[in-house]
C-alpha cells in the first residue's frame, strides 16, 4: 500500500513487543531546560494556525485542510484495519468536552464478518510547517488492538522516502497502555532504532475518558515534548544516532486510528467497537507570532503586488511549499517559495516551480468597496497551467484563471480578472492549482 500514492507507507513505531520482531529503542530520559508553557503555549509564542474542527455536524473536515489516505495492507506494520474516505469513520461531532462544543471524530469500527475499518487524515499536499509549539488536545480510546496517533513527517517524503524524511510522533501509545505516553523521533541514522521518550501519569491516572494536550516545542535544534503542559522530554542532535537531524525543514500532521499490529497486537474480546479518537483542535503557534505580517507592506490597493513579496510568517502560515527550499536561494533564500530573475519591465524577481497545492499569502488595504480590474503577469515556457486566488474566508475571488503557453519562461503576459473587494485589510491568497508557469506581479486597478 502507499502513501498519497507515491510511497511506501513508513512503520509506526512499537511501543511495545507483542512477540514479533524486537525493535531497538533508544530512551532518552529528560535532560536540558525545558520551556515551561503559560497560558498553554511558550511564553513569547502566537497562534499562527488552528484546525478547531468547528465545521457541520456530520460532515467531513476540511477539504482544503485534509485528505484522506485510503486502504489497507498492513501500512508497514501488520495492521488489521482498511482505512477509508467517508464520514462513518471520520466526521465532525458534537461533543460537550470539546472547547467548542465540536471535534473531528474517528471511529475504527469491525463488522460481522470480523473485518476492521478506519480512517487515517493527513495535510500532505495542503500544508506543512517547520518550527513552533504544535499541540493537540485529543481524547484517546480504551482497548486491546487500539494504536491511535498524532505525527508529522518531512514534507520531502516522496523525494527521499523514509525515514531519511523524519518523523515526529507527538501521540504514541496504545488502548491498553493509556497510563503511559510515547514522543519519538525517527531519521535517516535510526530508523527502527528511534529515539522515545515515556511519560507516566501520576498515579491513579489514565489518558482514558477525557481530553489532554499532546504537545512538541519544535526548535531549530531541539525538540520538546509536552502532556498536558508538562514537559518530559527535550532531545538535540546530540541524542541522535549518527547525531542525524532530519528537523530542520517543513513536515506535514497525520491523525489516524489503527487496529493491529506490532504495537498494540490484535484486539481480544474485551476490545470495544467502534473505538473513538476525537480530536478537539490542533494548534500551531510561532514565536513573535501577532498576526499577519506583509512583506514591503501591506500592499495598497488600487496599486501593484509583485509576488515574491508574500507575507512573513514561514511555512504553513505565509506560504506551503512542498520542498520547503528556495532552489535559486534568490532574494528570500530562508523562505521556501523558489524565486528566480524576472527579465520583465518594473520588475526584478518572480516566483518560479510552481506546483500543484502551493499556495502564497498576501496582506493587502483595500482602498475602497468596489470592483477592480486585476491583473496577472504570467510566462509560461511549457503546456502552461491554472491557479486563482481566494479571500481570507476561502472564498474563490477570481474563478479559475487558466495560463496558455507564452513561448518561454521569460515571455511575460497579462491575464485579466474583475473582482469585487471590500474596504480594508485583508489576506489574499493565491493558488497554484497546477504547476506550468512563472508568477511576476499582480495589478490591482
Amino acid at each position: 500500500m502507499s502513501l498519497a500514492g507515491c510511497q511506501p507507507r513508513p512503520p509506526k513505531p512499537v511501543v511495545m513487543n507483542s512477540g514479533g520482531g524486537v525493535r531497538s529503542i533508544v530512551t532518552i530520559v529528560h535532560h536540558g531546560s525545558a520551556i515551561a508553557l503559560v497560558d498553554g503555549k511558550p511564553a513569547g509564542y502566537g497562534l499562527a494556525w488552528s484546525d478547531e474542527f468547528a465545521g457541520s455536524t456530520g460532515s467531513k473536515p476540511n477539504t482544503e485542510t485534509w485528505q484522506f489516505d485510503t486502504g489497507g495492507g498492513g501500512w508497514g506494520n501488520k495492521e488489521l484495519e482498511t482505512y477509508v474516505d467517508d464520514p462513518t469513520h471520520c466526521r465532525i461531532t458534537a461533543d460537550t468536552d470539546a472547547t467548542d462544543g465540536k471535534a473531528l471524530e474517528i471511529d475504527a469500527t469491525k463488522d460481522a464478518g470480523g473485518h476492521y475499518k478506519s480512517a487515517r487524515i493527513t495535510t500532505q499536499n495542503h500544508l506543512a510547517f517547520q518550527n513552533g509549539y504544535i499541540e493537540a488536545r485529543v481524547k484517546l480510546p480504551a482497548g486491546k488492538g487500539i494504536w491511535p496517533s498524532f505525527w508529522m513527517m518531512g514534507n520531502d517524503l516522496a523525494q527521499h522516502g523514509w525515514p531519511t524524511c523524519g518523523m515526529i510522533n507527538i501521540v504514541s501509545t496504545t488502548g491498553d497502555q493509556l497510563t503511559t505516553s510515547r514522543a519519538e523521533l525517527f531519521g535517516a541514522n535510526f530508523g527502527d532504532q528511534h529515539v522515545s521518550s515515556a511519560y507516566t501519569l501520576p498515579a491513579g491516572k489514565t489518558l482514558a475518558g477525557g481530553y489532554h494536550t499532546f504537545g512538541v516545542l519544535w526548535e531549530p535544534d531541539t525538540i520538546s515534548f509536552y502532556v498536558d503542559g508538562v514537559p518530559f522530554s527535550r532531545k538535540t542532535a546530540e541524542d541522535m544516532p549518527g547525531n542525524a537531524w532530519p528537523f530542520q525543514k517543513p513536515f506535514f500532521m497525520l491523525i489516524d486510528l489503527a487496529v493491529g499490529g506490532t504495537g498494540p497486537g490484535s484486539p481480544d474480546p474485551s476490545t470495544l467497537f467502534p473505538a473513538k479518537l476525537m480530536v478537539d483542535y490542533v494548534r500551531v503557534y510561532k514565536k513573535g507570532y501577532g498576526g499577519a505580517v506583509a512583506f514591503n507592506g501591506p500592499h495598497n490597493i488600487p496599486g501593484t503586488v509583485q509576488c515574491e513579496d508574500y507575507d512573513e510568517g514561514g511555512e504553513g502560515v505565509a506560504y506551503f511549499d512542498k520542498d520547503g527550499i528556495n532552489s535559486s536561494g534568490r532574494y528570500r533564500p530562508a523562505d521556501g517559495p523558489d524565486i528566480e530573475n524576472a527579465d520583465d519591465p518594473n520588475s526584478g524577481f518572480a516566483i518560479g516551480w510552481t506546483d500543484p497545492g502551493q499556495w502564497l499569502k498576501y496582506t493587502v488595504v483595500v482602498g475602497r468597496t468596489g470592483s477592480y480590474r486585476v491583473g496577472f503577469r504570467v510566462a509560461a515556457g511549457g503546456e502552461g497551467g491554472r491557479f486563482h486566488a481566494e479571500d481570507e474566508t476561502g472564498k474563490d475571488v477570481t474563478g479559475r484563471i487558466d495560463v496558455a503557453p507564452t513561448g518561454g519562461w521569460q515571455n511575460w503576459t497579462t491575464i485579466t480578472r474583475p473582482v469585487h473587494l471590500t474596504a480594508g485589510r485583508h489576506v489574499l491568497k493565491l493558488v497554484e492549482d497546477t504547476g506550468g508557469y512563472n508568477l511576476d506581479y499582480i495589478t490591482f486597478s
